[in-house]
């Protein structure tokens, strides 16, 4: 049985999950002061999610049944603000793609792959228009799913540790979007993510520019104010998801740089109710991102 990652305290085990679902809605006051967090300053942030994510259960906003990894991990003092059980392999959907991107750039700088005009532009619709044949075209450069996979263990192996691609991502009318197979957890992201900002990859600035440049379906950014976000988003039928870096200045101008890694995960497939489905996960990311980053200016304001 997948295990339920929702929390790690107030979620202990299903009877509690269950216990939960007999309790009233949450008044929108009581949400709203979850989401504001300015009443409630010695709350740590996981708690403050673990509020939310309750309130969100009780409302359908998630489903008992689902898994949800969150890392928040700060990138200027080297600390994690959030680690909710980011160790286990969930579906990548699309947040696969920059892993394929760092496969291409390690063959363009180490081998012999050429990253001129085709295989830029590719690129460009792989992580800003999250394209699914431009996807396969890249894999397919690169040697297919397999050879990126082994590529990935061999170079990148202490990045990438609980990570799986096997498949390209089908694009036919009826499948387009629904991969499944491939798999890497909340914990890989937030190490690329790191070593990205810390230019330790091949081609790091160029793949965190086109991470920067408005996409369809951002969630972290939505509603942030002020602040530069490089982010990949995935969606299935199975999963609602963002992986990326919030960096910019407090009103002291003292400087932030987080990652964040949101994932929703759900056993069964949503089809018919698909639309509804994504559309209201991909609100319990946006909202959890707005709560991540009012207290991360709270935290800067404060040092």
């Amino acid at each position: 049985m997948t295990p339920r990652l929702i929390s790690r305290r107030k979620f202990v085990s299903l009877s509690s999950l269950a216990a939960i679902t007999v309790f009233s809605a949450p008044s929108l006051s009581l949400a709203e002061s979850i989401l504001n967090c300015n009443n409630e300053p010695t709350k740590s942030l996981d708690l403050l999610i673990d509020e939310y994510l309750e309130s969100q259960l009780s409302i359908e906003g998630i489903a008992i049944d689902e898994s949800i990894a969150c890392s928040v991990y700060d990138l200027v003092q080297k600390k994690y603000f959030v680690n909710l059980l980011e160790d286990i392999p969930l579906q990548c959907a699309s947040m696969v793609k920059p892993l394929v991107a760092l496969a291409f750039f390690h063959k363009a700088k180490y081998e012999d792959m050429t990253y001129g005009y085709a295989s830029q532009e590719m690129m460009q619709r792989m992580i800003i228009q999250s394209d699914n044949e431009a996807t396969n075209w890249l894999l397919s450069r690169i040697g297919g799913p397999q050879e990126t996979d082994q590529l990935l263990r061999t170079y990148y192996g202490d990045i990438l540790k609980n990570f799986s691609i096997v498949e390209y991502i089908p694009t036919s009318a009826k499948k387009s979007g629904r991969t499944y197979k491939n798999k890497a957890s909340a914990a890989d992201y937030r190490r690329i993510l790191t070593a990205l900002w810390e230019d330790h990859l091949p081609y790091s600035r160029e793949l965190l520019e086109l991470m920067a440049l408005p996409g369809a379906a951002d969630r972290i950014d939505f509603g942030i104010p002020e602040a530069t976000v490089y982010n990949k988003t995935g969606s299935t039928g199975h999963l609602c998801g963002d992986m990326g870096i919030v960096t910019g200045q407090n009103e002291q101008g003292v400087n932030y740089a987080y990652s964040f890694v949101m994932i929703i995960e759900s056993p069964q497939l949503h089809k018919k109710d698909y639309g509804a489905w994504i559309t209201r996960r991909a609100e319990v990311i946006r909202d959890v991102s707005r709560l991540v980053h009012g207290e991360v200016i709270k935290m800067r304001l404060d040092s």
